[in-house]
């Protein structure tokens, strides 16, 4: 398995990718996706949403997942949506 990771210019990781090599000979040199994610932030740091995209084998297409949070003044996530 093949994780790449991208951050901003706070050192927060922006986007994540996990690839996975074939898995016969003739697929060694194919690299397949098999989850990625993407973060935003709000300027006091906190995540404000992610967007996930997770491949499934069982139905053979991606699965997509958006999150947004809100949080209360004490910076605990109050809501997920």
């Amino acid at each position: 398995m093949d994780i790449s990771y991208w951050y901003d210019l706070s050192d927060r990781v922006t986007d994540l990718e996990n690839k996975v090599n074939g898995e016969s000979d003739s697929e060694l040199t194919k690299e397949r996706k098999i989850s990625s994610f993407h973060s935003t932030y709000l300027k006091n740091g906190q995540k404000s949403s992610e967007q996930s995209v997770v491949y499934s084998e069982e139905e053979k297409k991606d699965i997509s997942k958006t999150s947004e949070y809100t949080y209360d003044r004490l910076g605990r996530i109050t809501q997920e949506k």
